[in-house]
C-alpha cells in the first residue's frame, strides 16, 4: 500500500520518548500509624523481557521524602501491604527468580545503604514444593500473627517429569486451581485450608482474626461465577480439619473491582454489579449480614447514579471509590458498624490508586495517585484531625478538592515541564438522539487568540464498562495519544517541526460508568446501538458549537473502543446525509471485527456473549444484534467499503481477549473488496490486549501522530 503522508520525513518527536519513559505509581499503602506511604512505581513502557516495579517510601506530607528500598535491580515489586503493627512491609516479587514469591522487609532497618529483605518462602521448610513461590494475593491477619495467601498447587515430581518429556497434552475439567494457606509467623509453617475441587478467588479476615471468608468459584474460567454464582464460605484458621467450612451464603454473580471487607463480626461488605450475572453493570455495594444463625446479602449503596469502584477497610472504617459522572471520589461508606455517608474528596479527575486511613486520635489520612489533563500522575496526601462524630447524616456538601492535598512526589516532573501546554477544556452536554437520556464528552483543545473550530481527534473509551475524564492517560486509549496530540501545539527548536493544532473530544456513551445501572445496562444485548448513536451526538453537538471542523475528523479507540471505531469505518460515511460530517481515518486499537467469531475465540467468551445478546449456537437470541456490531459484515452493506476512510489497524499479537485474528480478517475482508490499500496494520509481538513494551509504545505513537497529522494538519 501507498504509505500515509509524513509529518516531516525522518523527524521524530523527542515528547514520545517522555511518554514512554513516563512514571506509573502502581500501588499506594499508608502505614498503621499513619505517618508514611509505601508505593510501588515502574516505567509506562518496559524493556523486552524485563517487567520491573519497584517500591518506594514517603513521610506522610512532606514533598519529595522519596527513597527507593535498595532492591535487586530490574525486579518486579508489587501487592504491598503493611503488617497491621506496623513493623514489617511485605510484597511479591521474582527476587530470586521464582514466579511471585513472598518477602519482608523490616521498616526500623531501612536506611539510604541497604534494604535487609526477609525471604519469608524460603523459611518454611516446603523447599520446591513451596506454594509461597507461586502467589497471587495475601493479606495479614489483624493480629500480625499470620498471613493468609492464594496459589495454584504447584506440581509434583511426576506431572514435572511429563511435562519436561512433552506429555503435557491440556486435557479440559482438569483444573490447576487457587488454593488458600496459612503462613504462622512463629512456626513459619504453612497449612492449606481447602482442598475441593474448587477455586478459591479471594478472601477477608475476621476482624478477630480467627476465621478466613473464602470467595468460591466453581471452576478457574472466567466466566464461572457469571453462569454457576459463587458460595461464601469461612473457616477457621485454628481448625486442624482441612476443608471443614461453613457456607454463609451463595450469590449469583462475580465479587470485583476488590476482596470483601470484613467489618464487624456480623457485616461483610462486597462490590458486584446491579446485574448481578452481566459484565457490563453498575458497580454496586453490597452487605452480606448475620441476623441469628443465618447470613443474607442485599444492596447497601450506590450503583442508581454513581459506581462504587474500590473499597478499603481496616476493620472499623470502610471507605469507597466512588465515579460520579466526571469526578473520582474518595467516600466514608460505613464506620464502626454506622450506616452513614461523607464524601472526602471529589474532583473531575482521575485517581489511579488510593488508600485512606483511621487514626487513633479519630483523624484520618489520605493517599492518592492521581492525575489530570496537564499534569501526569504523582503521590499526593493530606491529614485531617477528625471526621465528623455524627456520620448518621448524609453529608455532601464540603468535601476536599485538589487544592486541598500535598503533592510528595515529582516522578514526572520533567514531563510536565515539557507539556507546557495552554488548553481550553470543556464539557459537551446534551440529550441522546433518542431524548431518553442525558450525555456528555469532554473537549480539550489548544488555547487560541481567536477561537475557531478544530480538526479533531475522537478518541472512544474501551470498556464498555468505562468512562472518560480529565485524566493525563485517557481511558480512551490507554497509551498517551491524547497527551501526544495535544503536544504538537508546543513551539519546537527543532526546525523541521511544525506546530499543530488538534482537539480531542471523548464521549462518554451509554454503557459507560460513573452514572449508574440504568446508564450501563444500555449495552447489555446492545453493542453497537445506543453507544454508535451517542458517538454521533455528541460529536454533531461539538460541531454545533463550533468547536469540531466538521471536514476534519479522526476517530479511534482501543479494545470497545477499537470495536466502535471499526463500527464508524464500515458505517458513518455511507450513512451520512448530504452536508454532514464524515470521517477522514480511523485508528482501530484491539478491537473485534467479527462479534460471533470473537465470542467463540476470546479467553472471556460470556462477556462477549453478554454484549450481542448470547452466543451464536443460542437458538433464541436476535441474530441481528451481532450482525450490527460486527464491522466485517457491515462491509457487505453497497457502497461501504469504497465510502471508507483510511485505517490505521494496532494490535497485540498475544492479545487473548480480542485476538489480532479479527484484526486480519478485517484487512483480508478489504482486500477481498478491492479497498486493502487504505489499511495500515501494525501487529506487535509478545504483546497482550494493552501495549507494555517500550520499543512497541514508541511505534505505535509514532504511527498515531503521522496518521492524524496526515488527515488533520
Amino acid at each position: 500500500m501507498t504509505d500515509l503522508p509524513l509529518k516531516q520525513a525522518g523527524s521524530e518527536n523527542p515528547f514520545i520518548d517522555k511518554l514512554v519513559n513516563s512514571i506509573v505509581i502502581g500501588e499506594v499503602r499508608i502505614s498503621p500509624s499513619g505517618d508514611k506511604v509505601a508505593y510501588t512505581m515502574k516505567h509506562f513502557g518496559q524493556e523486552r523481557g524485563k517487567k520491573s516495579s519497584s517500591i518506594w517510601l514517603a513521610d506522610l506530607g512532606v514533598p519529595e521524602s522519596s527513597r527507593r528500598l535498595k532492591l535487586k535491580p530490574e525486579s518486579n515489586n508489587h501487592s504491598i501491604k503493611w503488617s497491621p503493627d506496623g513493623k514489617l512491609i511485605t510484597f511479591l516479587s521474582n527476587l530470586n527468580d521464582e514466579s511471585s514469591g513472598l518477602y519482608g522487609v523490616q521498616v526500623s532497618e531501612i536506611n539510604e545503604e541497604s534494604t535487609s529483605v526477609k525471604t519469608l518462602c524460603n523459611q518454611t521448610g516446603l523447599a520446591e514444593n513451596d506454594p509461597l513461590q507461586n502467589i497471587s494475593r495475601f493479606n495479614f491477619s489483624p493480629d500480625s500473627k499470620r498471613i493468609l495467601f492464594l496459589a495454584s498447587e504447584v506440581k509434583d515430581a511426576t506431572e514435572k517429569m511429563r511435562q519436561e518429556s512433552g506429555d503435557d497434552v491440556e486435557v479440559f475439567g482438569k483444573w490447576n486451581y487457587t488454593r488458600p494457606y496459612v503462613l504462622d509467623f512463629e512456626t513459619f509453617e504453612v497449612t492449606k485450608l481447602y482442598n475441593k475441587n474448587a477455586q478459591v478467588e479471594t478472601f477477608a479476615w475476621s476482624p478477630d482474626a480467627s476465621q478466613v471468608l473464602l470467595v468460591i468459584h466453581q471452576t478457574p474460567e472466567l466466566a464461572s461465577p457469571f453462569s454457576s454464582g459463587i458460595r461464601f464460605k469461612t473457616v477457621s484458621v485454628d481448625s486442624t480439619a482441612i476443608s471443614s467450612l461453613t457456607l454463609l451464603a451463595e450469590f449469583p454473580g462475580p465479587v470485583v473491582m476488590a476482596p470483601p471487607m470484613w467489618t464487624k463480626p456480623d457485616e461483610i461488605f462486597f462490590i458486584a454489579g446491579a446485574t448481578h450475572k452481566s459484565t457490563n453493570s453498575s458497580m454496586t455495594l453490597y452487605r452480606l449480614r448475620q441476623e441469628g444463625e443465618s447470613w443474607s446479602w442485599s444492596k447497601y449503596s450506590h450503583g442508581e447514579v454513581d459506581c462504587v469502584m474500590d473499597l478499603r477497610s481496616d476493620h472499623r472504617t470502610l471507605f469507597g471509590q466512588v465515579q460520579s459522572g466526571l469526578s473520582d471520589e474518595i467516600h466514608v461508606l460505613s464506620s464502626n458498624g454506622k450506616k452513614g455517608e461523607q464524601v472526602l474528596y471529589s474532583q473531575k479527575e482521575e485517581i489511579s490508586t488510593w488508600d485512606a486511613k483511621i487514626l487513633d486520635d479519630g483523624g484520618y489520612v489520605l493517599a492518592m495517585s492521581k492525575s489530570n489533563t496537564l499534569n501526569p500522575p504523582e503521590l499526593y496526601t493530606v491529614k485531617i484531625k477528625s471526621l465528623p462524630k455524627n456520620l448518621e447524616v448524609t453529608e455532601f456538601n464540603r468535601p476536599l478538592n485538589g487544592t486541598s492535598l500535598t503533592q510528595i512526589t515529582y516522578h514526572n516532573r520533567d514531563l510536565a515541564e515539557s507539556f507546557n501546554v495552554n488548553i481550553t477544556s470543556k464539557v459537551i452536554e446534551c440529550k441522546s438522539k433518542d431524548s431518553t437520556t442525558d450525555l456528555d464528552a469532554i473537549f480539550i483543545s489548544p488555547t487560541l487568540p481567536t477561537p475557531k473550530p478544530l480538526p479533531t481527534c475522537v478518541f472512544i473509551h474501551g470498556g464498555a464498562y468505562d468512562r472518560a475524564t480529565f485524566s493525563f492517560n485517557s481511558n480512551s486509549n490507554y497509551h498517551h495519544w491524547q497527551a501526544l496530540l495535544l503536544s504538537l501545539s508546543l513551539p519546537s527548536s527543532n526546525a523541521s517541526y511544525n506546530s499543530h493544532n488538534i482537539a480531542i473530544l471523548s464521549p462518554n456513551y451509554r454503557g459507560g460508568s460513573g452514572k449508574g445501572e440504568k446508564f450501563a445496562s444500555w449495552t447489555q444485548s446492545g453493542v453497537g446501538t445506543v453507544e454508535y448513536d451517542d458517538i454521533i451526538t455528541l460529536v454533531s453537538e461539538g460541531i454545533k458549537l463550533g468547536l469540531v471542523d466538521p471536514e476534519r475528523i479522526v476517530v479511534g479507540g482501543w479494545s470497545q473502543g477499537g470495536i466502535l471505531s471499526y463500527l464508524l469505518v464500515t458505517r458513518r460515511n455511507i450513512e451520512a446525509k448530504l452536508g454532514e460530517w464524515k470521517i477522514k481515518g480511523a485508528i482501530c486499537g484491539a478491537g473485534g471485527t467479527d462479534l460471533d467469531m470473537l465470542v467463540m475465540t476470546s479467553d472471556h467468551p460470556y462477556m462477549q456473549a453478554d454484549g450481542i445478546g448470547g452466543p451464536p449456537w443460542d437458538v433464541e437470541r436476535d441474530d441481528r444484534i451481532s450482525a450490527n456490531a460486527s464491522a466485517i459484515k457491515r462491509l457487505k452493506c453497497k457502497g461501504a467499503a469504497e465510502a471508507m476512510p483510511r485505517v490505521l489497524i494496532l494490535h497485540g499479537k498475544e492479545d487473548k481477549r480480542l485476538p489480532p485474528s479479527q484484526a486480519m480478517a478485517f484487512r483480508e475482508a478489504c482486500a477481498g473488496y478491492g479497498v486493502g490499500g487504505k489499511i495500515e496494520m501494525a501487529i506487535y509481538p509478545r504483546e497482550g490486549h494493552i501495549l507494555g513494551e517500550r520499543a512497541h509504545l514508541a511505534d505505535a505513537l509514532r504511527r498515531v501522530e503521522r496518521f492524524c497529522l496526515g488527515f488533520l494538519s
